[in-house]
């Protein structure tokens, strides 16, 4: 099987939100820095409204100061999280390059993943850790956190057919 694809950013995130999906440790991580660290500031702040405008108090605004740095960092994670997957998109192509061409040999023996003009991998399938896929997405972990991803929706329907069942039968996929 040999296919020929083009990636975008969305493909990109697809295949993060799945990684996220799969790994719980990964899962509790974002959730602590977007859900529980911004609640903790706020809850903060409310506490320090309340307490701080005391007379006796020589520096007011040191009381606002913890929890304002948790509401900036619960601000900023998420733009950054957003920023890096940008940046790491951007890092997978040559300068130059404005297609994003990218393509994929898979046999009983190997699987073979490349970028046109930057890279290319040769894995063989013993040596993978697992597979991971949904309808849009597969991921094949080379370790436990590094994964290929492949759009399934860019290939051709006998190609994405192919690719799964090989994908199956050599790895399991869950």
């Amino acid at each position: 099987m040999e296919a020929n694809y083009r990636l975008e950013l969305k493909d990109y995130l697809a295949a993060q939100a799945l990684h996220v999906k799969k790994h719980p440790t990964t899962r509790f991580s974002l959730l602590f820095w977007t859900l529980v660290m911004p609640a903790l500031g706020l809850l903060m702040l409310f506490s320090a409204m309340r307490t701080v405008p005391d007379e006796d108090l020589r520096w007011p605004i040191a009381g606002y100061i913890p929890s304002l740095w948790l509401l900036s960092l619960a601000v900023l994670v998420p733009l950054l999280r957003r920023y890096n997957f940008r940046k790491q998109f951007k890092q997978m192509f040559p300068k130059d390059d404005q297609n994003h061409e990218c393509y994929l040999s898979a046999n009983d023996e190997h699987l073979i993943s490349g970028i046109h003009g930057a890279s290319e991998g040769r894995f063989f399938w013993p040596s993978l850790y697992k597979a991971v896929s949904n309808n849009n997405m597969l991921l094949i972990y080379v370790a436990k956190k590094r994964f290929l991803f492949i759009p399934l929706e860019k290939l051709d329907p006998s190609d994405r057919d192919e690719l799964v069942d090989l994908t199956q039968r050599k790895m399991g996929t869950k």
